[in-house]
């Protein structure tokens, strides 16, 4: 009953902090914009999002070790929201960069720990279901954020004052989760490097996994609208496309976990990454069918989602105990690397291929993976 409840507060709270990280992404964008940046500093500025991550993972483990996760965690949301409070006393590009930083370290800090402590308070034969419902909740979430900009607008100190405070109530119920403590607790005083490099050679396909995933993600929201109004979209329809998108991401999750909890998660993972190849293989050709469009973004959506619970499912199989928390610092530093690597490798793809560099770059990108997951798959059920 108190892992249940552990587990149900845990998700709550990372739910929440991604929901408070989609409302402040475009918050930010729009007072930099208001205030007369051009889009290329506001796309530099934003780059600051995926660096926390790098700042933390040095001190992680001995953060985890002195302090205590639960701890941790709320001083990661503390710092989030203190810095949401300070950011609209001085709008300028360097301050914000570094201000952005920090806010990224303090929710990085909170990713880690909420999504090990699921991953070690749930049971083996649950955790892919677990695990889905922890992305299909976290996906409602953070479709939510962006809604809130739409009701709040992005003037005056009342967006960020409301953000701090989401933020900051997300920090009662992760103290309130006992059982963090005892799931993460530290079995021995190995030097973190040592272990981080123990995490690499273990973990190489799940790691695979979520760096391709970051990739795509990121290059699809951050250049499927180009794509869009080159292929003669309205700016107002390309938004419903990716909203499908997201919408497909919510509706498979769950099935992708129940699955995983009755095949082994490798060979779901090839499937799955191997069925989003092939759709974003088939953009192209149908994304001028006001009919088939539809359904194959929701298709596209939920396969490419899933690549990111396989890989948590995989981790979880993999790592326990403190262990497991040091292996999601580095799941979070692939998933931030990606994020970095693929909206400007895609980019350049578009230069020089056109349009369709887009779903041909992600294709490419998941292309491996599938194989890579296939052999695992097979030298697994070798004697």
């Amino acid at each position: 009953m108190h892992r249940r409840r552990d587990l149900a507060l845990v998700i709550g709270t990372a739910s929440l902090v991604g929901m408070t990280i989609s409302l402040s992404l475009p918050l930010l964008s729009l007072v930099l914009e208001r205030h007369g940046f051009p889009a290329g500093m506001i796309g530099l500025n934003a780059m600051a999002g995926g660096l926390g991550i790098f700042v933390v993972a040095p001190v992680m483990g001995p953060l985890l070790r002195r302090f205590g996760p639960r701890p941790a965690a709320a001083a990661g949301m503390a710092v989030a929201a203190l810095t949401m409070l300070i950011l609209p006393r001085m709008v300028a590009f360097l301050p914000w960069f570094l201000l952005r930083v920090l806010l990224s370290a303090g929710t990085a800090v909170v990713f880690v720990v909420s999504e090990a402590a699921i991953n070690a308070l749930v049971e083996d034969e649950r955790r892919g279901r677990v695990l889905g419902l922890y992305a299909t909740v976290f996906s409602i979430g953070y479709a939510l954020g962006p809604l809130l900009v739409a009701v709040l607008g992005s003037a005056g100190y009342l967006p960020f004052l409301v953000t701090a405070l989401l933020f900051a109530a997300g920090i009662p119920p992760v103290l309130a989760a006992r059982g963090l403590d005892r799931a993460l607790a530290p079995e021995d005083r190995r030097p973190a490097a040592g272990a981080f490099l123990g995490i690499l050679r273990r973990a190489s396909l799940p790691l695979l996994a979520i760096f391709g995933f970051g990739i795509v993600e990121t290059s699809q929201f951050a250049l499927f609208p180009v794509y869009g109004l080159a292929m003669g979209y309205e700016e107002w329809l390309i938004g419903v496309m990716l909203a499908v998108w997201i919408t497909g991401n919510i509706l498979l999750q769950y099935p992708v976990g129940w699955l995983a909890d009755r095949l082994p998660p490798v060979l779901v993972l090839a499937l799955v990454a191997g069925i989003a190849t092939l759709t974003l293989l088939a953009l192209p050709l149908v994304i001028a069918d006001g009919r088939l469009i539809w359904p194959l973004l929701v298709l596209m959506g939920g396969t490419t989602g899933a690549i990111y619970t396989l890989g948590l499912v995989l981790v979880g199989q993999r790592f326990a105990g403190f262990e497991l928390a040091l292996a999601n610092t580095v799941f979070v530093m692939m998933i931030e690397a990606g994020m970095l690597v693929g909206p400007a490798a895609t980019g350049l793809a578009m230069s020089r291929f056109g349009p369709q560099g887009l779903p041909l770059t992600m294709a490419a990108v998941l292309g491996l993976l599938a194989p890579a997951a296939a052999a695992a798959a097979l030298r697994a059920r070798q004697p």
